[in-house]
């Protein structure tokens, strides 16, 4: 069999993957639907994902966020597999009236660099405009390559903390 660069003698060079539109990408939030609250769930707590948010996720946080009015979950869920998923607060009592908090936001890796994440965040964004917020912040680790999404999001760091383990963390904000 001769190898042309990454193309086989048997493998077509139109070769096509599997078809996606663009509706297969498309933001949707979680309503009180426990099979999809279940799959963001394990989407989350994947070894690869928990690992760069550093925590694990619990799924009574999530029943709660498809369960409120003023909180969202959100996936991105083409062919039943999430391969992305955010979770937003408009109301809390940690949060000052005016701000709304993303809590949560995750890219499989092999969907990165695509704009999933920049999508959910402005769908995020869309949700806590609703509620009348005008600022948007998260917290994310200072060593995480999160940082650079974040500032790829237009969210400048406001301020930062330590956390109670000493982890230096940065609370990113954003006018909205």
């Amino acid at each position: 069999m001769e190898k042309s660069g990454d193309v086989t003698e048997e493998t077509p060079k139109n070769r096509e993957g599997p078809n996606y539109s663009i509706a297969d990408f498309t933001v949707k939030a979680v309503g009180p639907n426990l099979s999809l609250v279940t799959a963001v769930n394990e989407f989350f707590n994947s070894t690869q994902i928990k690992s760069e948010l550093h925590w694990f996720t619990h799924r009574d946080t999530l029943e709660r966020a498809s369960e409120r009015n003023d909180r969202r979950l959100l996936y991105i869920r083409p062919r039943e597999t999430v391969i992305a998923a955010l979770m937003v607060w408009c109301k809390s009592r940690v949060l000052e009236d005016d701000q709304a908090q993303i809590r949560l936001v995750a890219v499989d890796p092999a969907y990165r660099n695509y704009g999933l994440g920049a999508y959910l965040v402005s769908a995020a964004v869309d949700f806590a405009q609703f509620f009348g917020k005008k600022e948007m912040i998260a917290d994310v680790a200072a060593e995480a390559p999160a940082v650079t999404f974040w500032e790829h999001c237009d969210f400048a760091k406001k301020s930062e903390y330590s956390t109670e383990g000493g982890r230096l963390m940065y609370r990113m904000w954003k006018p909205i």
